[in-house]
């Protein structure tokens, strides 16, 4: 039979809304019917638009056993994630879960990953089966290879794809849905905040790996996960802008020289047929956005992005 709750690893969830409140919903629906328990959940609301607010707040309205979190300044996925660390720990919880609004948890997905934390010593960053967008449709990541001076790489060239029935030490899992221990936590801290928003979980990874906290992968545990772009598919100017420039400060800030001269290359050939792929398209905006993000990356800049990426 199943185990009381009091006997099972308390689980906070974290998750972040920015104006994407039916995706939060929706996100929400699935935790509620996930089966794990006990299990608290926090939704940050990184400064969306009042009506988005407003959704969301009306969404969660005695329907979730959720708290929501509403900060006046959007702090980014590495700032309200470290909040949210920072509250739920403190809370007592044994493990955070931080989730994409974009997810949805199937179950007993949280328990089998939750499974895979305490099934080798010092374990890292745990990530599940991630599908695209439906569970049961297409897996889209069973972890990630990363080699740092590979990093400009598109992630799909670097991921495991042999399907197992065990959880497996990995370079990488991916920030859109990943356990982290209060081990880990005590050890790493929270995600770096300079990232703002995107690599802050590639980051996250390479330290814990440093630290000897090997990534892992529990593939029994299925997520499904809407939003899967690279590069060169359909970014917004944010994430043009935010993934040029990040990806470089992660770079220069995890390698050592000679690996630096060979991500150095492939990062500005990975740039350069991103840019033209969008000029050919018509997407200038983005395009802009990705040069003077890479600029920025050069610059050593890091925070928030400047405001005008957010005029579409």
């Amino acid at each position: 039979g199943a185990e009381p709750a009091g006997l099972k690893p308390r689980v906070g969830v974290a998750l972040v809304n920015f104006n994407s409140a039916a995706s939060t919903l929706r996100c929400l629906g699935s935790l509620a019917a996930c089966g794990y328990g006990p299990l608290s959940t926090l939704v940050i609301d990184n400064a969306s638009s009042p009506a988005d607010r407003a959704v969301l707040e009306k969404g969660m309205a005695g329907r979730f056993e959720a708290a929501l979190l509403r900060l006046d300044e959007n702090r980014g996925y590495a700032g309200a994630n470290n909040l949210a660390f920072e509250r739920l720990f403190t809370a007592g919880c044994d493990h955070v879960l931080v989730l994409n609004p974009d997810t949805l948890v199937t179950p007993g997905a949280i328990a089998a990953m939750v499974e895979a934390a305490s099934s080798a010593d010092g374990c890292g960053p745990v990530g599940p089966r991630l599908t695209r967008d439906w569970p049961g449709a297409r897996t889209a990541s069973l972890g990630e290879r990363y080699w740092a001076p590979l990093l400009w790489m598109p992630r799909s060239l670097l991921r495991h794809r042999r399907r197992r029935y065990y959880n497996y030490p990995v370079g990488g899992v991916l920030g859109c849905a990943m356990l982290v221990s209060r081990a880990l936590y005590h050890r790493l801290g929270g995600f770096d905040e300079a990232y703002h928003s995107y690599y802050e979980e590639v980051d996250y990874c390479l330290r814990g790996r440093r630290a000897g906290m090997m990534p892992r992968v529990a593939p029994e545990a299925e997520i499904a996960h809407g939003g899967h772009r690279g590069f060169g598919g359909g970014a917004t100017q944010v994430a043009a802008y935010l993934k040029a420039r990040n990806l470089w400060r992660l770079g220069r800030r995890r390698l050592d020289a000679p690996s630096m001269a060979l991500f150095a290359g492939g990062y500005a050939a990975m740039i350069t047929v991103s840019l033209f792929a969008y000029l050919l398209r018509g997407r200038l905006g983005v395009a802009r956005a990705m040069a003077r993000g890479a600029a920025a990356g050069l610059r050593g800049e890091s925070g928030p992005p400047p405001a005008w990426v957010f005029e579409q």
